[in-house]
């Protein structure tokens, strides 16, 4: 059922980041499967090697069709990972988990919220691509319009990308 290849994966990611593309790292936590903290921290330390800002997104597991079998992720393994990650990363975010304090962007200087994430709404404080509370720049691709986050818009969202 899972069968990526992690040299593969990774050769990729480390390629797309090579070319100046915009990389964010998302991995499925699924217990019994890959969820040793040792092993995490490996590929969270490969990450970092390329770049502190490239964010990394920890999901949480459910069971579903061919996986049924396997019980949801422990919140407390997330919020191990997300600890552990942190060290390392300045992005960092849970997802499937609905918690506000995991899903929002902190500014890695200054420690305040810039991009705050409800469930699907979106607030976003950038000043452009710094924090509006000590001018530090964020890395990464946001909307120009602020209006327009979180809203579905048929020519989709003007974005800019900061690095």
């Amino acid at each position: 059922v899972i069968g990526a290849v992690s040299e593969y994966v990774k050769r990729n990611i480390k390629l797309s980041y090579k070319k100046g593309i915009h990389v964010e790292v998302t991995m499925l936590i699924i217990p019994g499967y890959n969820d040793k903290i040792d092993i995490f921290e490996e590929n969270v330390r490969f990450i970092a090697e390329m770049s502190r800002d490239i964010p990394l997104h920890i999901s949480r597991f459910f069971p579903h069709y061919k996986m049924s079998h396997v019980p949801p992720t422990p919140f407390e393994t997330l919020e191990s990972m997300y600890s552990k990650a942190k060290e390392y990363l300045n992005y960092v975010y849970l997802g499937n988990t609905g918690m506000e304090s995991y899903e929002s962007t902190y500014c890695p200087n200054c420690g305040n919220v810039v991009i705050r994430r409800r469930n699907y709404r979106v607030e976003n404080y950038l000043e452009g691509n710094k924090c509006p509370y000590c001018g530090y720049k964020i890395k990464g691709v946001f909307s120009k319009n602020k209006e327009s986050l979180g809203r579905y818009n048929e020519e989709g969202p003007e974005r800019h990308v900061y690095s």
